[in-house]
């Protein structure tokens, strides 16, 4: 299949349909910035924002990318047909909907988050001004106005207000988006985002008006005049907010500092990073992925003889850690009283620990260096020298099944060495499977490609995050002579990758932060909240407790009760969803201490005020 061929049949199914198809074209530069531009089949324009590729290299970029139909009526069923009728077989179509992406986002922690609280915040600033409002519409009532008109009212204004916002908002997308020079197909997501947020405050707003009519209707007009509130219902959704509140306090926390955590796990490895800037590595595109059994088979046989042909010439080194296991807490057991802590191993090849060192005896590097056919070298840390036989078993074995390409097993001989226990191994980790930099005491399996030179998976396997190279235009030769280069997605230093993890680390933590702070803003504003339609619904009885000599704790201290019985929830739901009990307690302490302070201040001013009336000013 040619790009001519692809290109003809999908220019004549776009032209026979009048409609426009487009193929999107990554491109990664030296310095790991990526670009993307897109090949036009039919005729029409693309839309504004998405960049058209240039001939030469749309002639030459992989032919296995997403494909789009831009514009028209064409089905992307019928594009898929053809595609597979040219051998892209292996294809699926997804159809995206504006509803699916919106999921999608809001899906993820931060944006979610964010929702949650500013919904939580617009709550308490409507609650707000409906207590506001409240004597007015006592007397209005007397006056002859029905509730469902002030009701009707509130959520006229709010109604107006939620309609400037939104075009405000929608503005400040376009200017943003201009700025940041996005593609304008991009607006139409963040329209129907801001539209969705719209939706809901009205929702929202259309359901506090509805309660505080109901509340109305069932109030007595002498207490409504005085000041009476009579909205318990909305005090218990307070409650509840509240409750939410501290959970995503905790939640937001929580995450936060684990990101802190990670940032600072990655950034004991930047020294490492900085000696080592030589090596890069490459990532593999979808054309590399074959359903054909045969012809993945060649495709890894060709890898193999790459990989081969590099380490003959110094030009690659494996450094494959295990880390997922230590995520996932999973251990082999070898023995009933022993076990393998799997996120210990790494298999390396032998110039690894030419660069690294560790071993006591330069000797040893030299035998290490010359493995023979079905040799394995094992590096335990001096602690094991004792159950060195049975680790020596385990791994010749495990490491014989391994290289056996899923048919039996390889026999393998290994000779065994000791390494400190102390020494901290740098393992090139740039992948977000786990952010160790170093392992301490590891279990080292060295093997060499010369040694097993008709293994293909393993090294297929290991290509994309374990696999490094140092001479990028040699091995850009040899996947030109073993007819890889079109499998392969990028070039990049190592580094580079381990750049853009931690970038992501602090972009998660901004964004975890952001909502977290928020999150404490809009609890304090809740407390708040609670404190006027505390103290406007419970005026007189508070006023008689106090006259009557009782001190805070026996003025408020059914009320506190309900702030920390329903802080406790929310900490039990961030415990359950965290499993960071401190951090919840903590939280949940701290929110209960800025409660207690907010209630003795409104207190305070609350006492003031009736001293004043009471003393006729």
């Amino acid at each position: 299949m040619t790009y001519e061929e692809v290109s003809d049949a999908l220019t004549n199914l776009a032209e026979k349909e009048n409609s426009l198809i487009a193929k999107t074209i990554t491109e990664t530069d030296d310095s790991g910035r990526t670009t993307t531009s897109y090949d036009v089949f039919g005729k029409g324009e693309l839309p504004q924002g998405l960049v058209k590729a240039d001939r030469l290299v749309a002639s030459q970029a992989n032919l296995a990318e997403n494909y789009y139909v831009v514009k028209g009526n064409l089905d992307i069923k019928a594009v898929e047909n053809v595609l597979q009728s040219l051998g892209l077989v292996d294809s699926y179509i997804y159809r995206p909907t504006l509803l699916n992406s919106l999921s999608l986002f809001l899906g993820r922690g931060a944006p979610s988050l964010g929702l949650i609280i500013f919904i939580l915040t617009n709550l308490a600033l409507t609650v707000v001004g409906q207590i506001v409002y409240l004597r007015s519409a006592g007397i209005e009532i007397l006056s002859g106005v029905r509730s469902w008109q002030i009701a009707s009212r509130f959520l006229r204004v709010d109604g107006r207000d939620i309609a400037l916002a939104t075009v405000g908002a929608l503005v400040f997308g376009l200017i943003a988006i201009l700025i940041l020079d996005w593609p304008m197909v991009y607006y139409r997501f963040v329209a129907i985002g801001i539209a969705f947020y719209a939706c809901l405050l009205f929702f929202l707003s259309l359901s506090t008006s509805v309660g505080f009519m109901i509340a109305l209707n069932n109030s007595q007009l002498q207490k409504l005049i005085k000041g009476a509130l009579p909205l318990k219902a909305i005090f218990a959704i307070l409650l509840v907010g509240q409750c939410l509140a501290v959970c995503i306090i905790s939640i937001g926390a929580s995450r936060t500092l684990t990101y802190v955590g990670v940032l600072h796990t990655l950034t004991i490895g930047e020294k490492a990073w900085q000696e080592r800037q030589d090596v890069f590595s490459l990532s593999l595109n979808r054309e590399a992925f074959i359903a054909d059994e045969a012809m993945a088979q060649q495709q890894r046989m060709a890898w193999s003889h790459v990989i081969l042909e590099s380490y003959a010439k110094n030009n690659v080194m494996l450094v494959q850690h295990h880390l997922r296991h230590n995520t996932i807490k999973e251990h082999t057991i070898i023995e009933s009283s022993k076990e393998i802590p799997l996120e210990r191993v790494l298999y390396v090849t032998p110039n690894y620990i030419q660069s690294e060192g560790g071993l006591y005896d330069f000797n040893q590097l030299e035998e290490i260096k010359q493995l023979g056919k079905g040799e394995i070298a094992l590096l335990l840390p001096k602690s094991l020298q004792n159950d060195a036989s049975v680790y020596q078993a385990y791994f010749e074995d495990m490491v014989g099944k391994l290289l056996a390409d899923g048919e039996g097993s390889i026999s393998l001989h290994s000779n065994v060495y000791y390494i400190s226990d102390e020494k901290r191994w740098f393992i090139y980790n740039h992948t977000p499977i786990n952010y160790e930099q170093f392992l301490q005491a590891p279990l080292i399996v060295v093997l060499s490609p010369e040694s097993f030179e008709e293994t293909s998976y393993f090294w297929e396997n290991a290509l994309p995050d374990f696999v490094f190279f140092k001479d990028k235009e040699m091995l850009e030769q040899l996947l030109d002579k073993y007819n890889l280069q079109n499998t392969i997605g990028s070039l990049l230093s190592s580094k580079q990758h381990y750049n853009t993890l931690r970038k992501n680390v602090q972009l998660e933590i901004l964004m975890t932060l952001s909502p977290t702070i928020l999150g404490i803003f809009t609890s304090i504003l809740l407390f708040n909240t609670m404190n006027l339609l505390y103290f406007e619904t419970f005026k007189r009885e508070i006023a008689i407790k106090r006259i009557a000599g009782m001190r805070f704790i026996e003025l408020h201290g059914s009320y506190l009760g309900e702030q920390v019985g329903s802080a406790l929830i929310g900490m039990g739901l961030a415990m359950f969803m965290t499993k960071s009990v401190i951090v919840s307690l903590g939280v949940v302490v701290a929110l209960l201490i800025n409660s207690w302070m907010l209630l003795n201040n409104q207190a305070k001013r609350e006492e003031k005020i009736q001293l004043s009336v009471l003393n006729g000013r």
